[in-house]
C-alpha cells in the first residue's frame, strides 16, 4: 500500500546564525525601565480600583506617588544585589578543569561582566526614576485615567442593576427616605468640616 509511505522532506543543512553583539547596558536599562513602568502603572491602577470600589477611598496623588517611588527603589535594590552576585561569580570563578580553551573562559567572563554592567545600569535608572517626582506623578495620572474607565464601568453596571420599579408604598415613603439621606449627608459634611449643627 503505497499511500502509507511517508515522503521525505528536505530541509537543507543547518547554518548557525552569525553572532550578535549584546545590547549596550544603557539600552538594557532603558528597556528595563519601560517594563518596570508598565508593571508599576498596573499596580497603581489596581490600587486605585480597590481603594475606590472596596475601601471607598479617594484618588490622592501623594500616597500613590510614594508607593511608585518605593517600588522603583525596591527594584533598584534587587538589580544591585544581582549585579553584586555576578561580580562575585566573575571574580571568584576558576576555569573548569576539563576546559582547556581559554577563549571559552574569556567569553564566559565577558558575558558575566556585561550582565553585571547591564544590572548596574538598570539599577541606576530605577533609582533615577524613583527620584523623578514629575515622572512619577505622570505615571499616577496615567494609572488614574485607566482606573477611572474600569471604575466608571462598574458604577454604570451597578446603576443599571439598581433600577427599581416603584410601587405605591415606595412612592409614599420616598420623601421620608430623602430627608434621612439629606440629614446623613449634612451630618457627615458638617463633621468633616468641623461645623456643629444646631
Amino acid at each position: 500500500m503505497g499511500w502509507w509511505r511517508r515522503k521525505r522532506l528536505d530541509l537543507g543543512a543547518y547554518v548557525a546564525p552569525e553572532p550578535v553583539d549584546p545590547s549596550p547596558p544603557d539600552r538594557v536599562a532603558v528597556e528595563g525601565v519601560a517594563i518596570a513602568e508598565a508593571v508599576i502603572r498596573l499596580g497603581l491602577h489596581n490600587r486605585i480600583v480597590v481603594d475606590s470600589l472596596r475601601d471607598k477611598r479617594g484618588f490622592a496623588t501623594e500616597p500613590l506617588r510614594q508607593w511608585a517611588a518605593a517600588e522603583f527603589t525596591q527594584l533598584a535594590a534587587l538589580e544591585e544585589a544581582a549585579a553584586e552576585r555576578l561580580r562575585e561569580k566573575r571574580d571568584w570563578s576558576t576555569p573548569h578543569p576539563l576546559i582547556e580553551d581559554s577563549d571559552t573562559v574569556d567569553a564566559e567572563r565577558r558575558e558575566l561582566r556585561w550582565r553585571e554592567a547591564a544590572r548596574r545600569a538598570t539599577a541606576a535608572a530605577f533609582r533615577e526614576r524613583a527620584a523623578d517626582d514629575q515622572r512619577l506623578i505622570e505615571l499616577v495620572e496615567q494609572a488614574r485615567i485607566e482606573a477611572w474607565h474600569d471604575v466608571a464601568t462598574v458604577i454604570i453596571d451597578r446603576t443599571d442593576v439598581a433600577v427599581h420599579h416603584a410601587d405605591a408604598r415606595y412612592e409614599a415613603e420616598r420623601s421620608d427616605r430623602m430627608a434621612e439621606l439629606v440629614a446623613l449627608d449634612l451630618t457627615a459634611l458638617a463633621n468633616e468640616r468641623g461645623v456643629e449643627l444646631s
